[in-house]
């Protein structure tokens, strides 16, 4: 049985996060944690992994999908908006989001790029069936990207039933 596309364009995501054993990662927006669950397989045992969602209710899910991980010590799920979470600057190797729109604007562009090591990098994940829409959501991070003096390394992009999807990578 073939998966649904939410959960096959969350594949793709994942796999072109350049992922290593070890690193530190958070997702903006994280919901019900399937994502989480792949990202924990790929960074192993040594990494570590932060979900931030604004929901009770999708933190809840995601800690409950996860909970191995959880009582391992090597995910957390916290209830919380961009501008709120409480992430240590330079502390981060990835941070990833779907469908966060914030993103795209400088203000909170420039929270997420502070919690990068300097060699970490950010990937913004877009898709909406209008095309276009899509492409205006990715030139817009590639815009607010600019003017903080971040540099996107690539727009990747693909098309997931019949969805265009964009990710944007950015370095500090």
């Amino acid at each position: 049985m073939r998966a649904p596309a939410s959960e096959r364009r969350l594949d793709w995501i994942v796999d072109h996060l350049d992922l290593r054993p070890g690193h530190h990662v958070v997702e903006i927006g994280g919901g019900h944690g399937i994502a989480a669950s792949r990202v924990l397989e790929r960074i192993g045992p040594e990494g570590r992994y932060l979900g931030i969602d604004r929901s009770e209710k999708m933190t809840a899910a995601a800690r409950s999908r996860n909970e191995a991980a959880v009582a391992e010590g090597r995910a957390r799920f916290e209830v919380a908006d961009l501008l709120g979470a409480r992430i240590p600057s330079a502390s981060q190797d990835r941070i990833f989001a779907a469908r966060v729109a914030t993103l795209a604007k400088p203000e909170a562009l420039a929270v997420a790029l502070g919690w990068l090591v300097a060699d970490g990098r950010l990937y913004l994940a877009f898709d909406h069936p209008d095309a276009a829409r899509t492409s205006d959501s990715a030139a817009d991070a590639v815009q607010a990207a600019g003017m903080l003096g971040a540099t996107v390394v690539d727009v990747r992009r693909t098309v997931i039933d019949g969805n265009e999807v964009a990710l944007v990578v950015v370095a500090p």
